[in-house]
């Protein structure tokens, strides 16, 4: 949600003309975002930079925000078929904890951006089981992961399990050096693990709890119980 935030954030300061819809499941996670997340990042930015871009005669609410340069932020829910939606066209579609929405919200919810020249598609969310519509959307994309590259060989690889040692350490598989994630990922890079990338609809991006660099296998395996 961080990521999508400041993905936002950088549409409506850097962009003209840009309407940006915001979608969760459910209306709580839509006055939260807004009001907590969103609104925070405005009145924390450095020098009020974001704060400046506010259009002062424009609307400032829950649901809409206007900016400087035409650019304008929707924030609703997208419960059910995401019929409350409807009517809204954007450059900008953001999905948010989409492993709670159904198909027809998802599908629904795109039409949103059948008049934009941009349109720019974002999920993101947690999965929960294999078969679900967004594991599903998973296998349409080049399924990529982030591989980090070791500190003291050339070898790239995935933070997995099993070279989770203590703490924030890491083994490489390769030279078997130990390592602090922060390290290793400084120099890492995405890399898609699906084949046929030429076919894939999607380009996905898989984050791990594993990857954060302040979370230490211990804590890890704690929620695993």
């Amino acid at each position: 949600t961080e990521t999508m935030l400041n993905i936002c954030l950088y549409f409506l300061y850097h962009m003209k003309n840009i309407t940006i819809l915001y979608a969760f499941p459910a209306g709580d996670q839509v006055r939260r975002f807004s009001s907590d997340r969103f609104d925070g990042a405005i009145r924390e930015s450095q020098n009020e930079v974001l704060k400046n871009m506010f259009l002062r005669s424009g609307k400032q609410n829950v649901h809409h925000k206007q900016f400087k340069s035409n650019n304008q932020i929707f924030m609703y829910s997208a419960w059910g078929q995401a019929d409350t939606l409807r009517g809204i066209v954007c450059d900008v579609l953001v999905k948010d904890e989409v492993q709670d929405w159904t198909k027809a919200g998802i599908q629904n919810t795109r039409e949103a951006m059948t008049q934009s020249k941009y349109k720019v598609d974002l999920s993101i969310g947690t999965p929960k089981e294999v078969g679900s519509h967004y594991h599903k959307i998973w296998e349409m994309s080049d399924q990529r992961y982030f591989f980090v590259k070791c500190v003291e060989c050339p070898e790239y690889f995935k933070i997995t399990l099993n070279v989770c040692k203590r703490g924030t350490l890491i083994e490489c598989p390769s030279c078997k050096k130990l390592q602090e994630k922060k390290d290793s990922i400084k120099n890492g890079k995405w890399k898609a693990t699906e084949k046929k990338t030429d076919k894939a609809t999607y380009v996905g991006f898989h984050l791990s709890q594993l990857m954060h660099t302040f979370i230490s296998i211990e804590d890890i395996k704690k929620k695993q119980k």
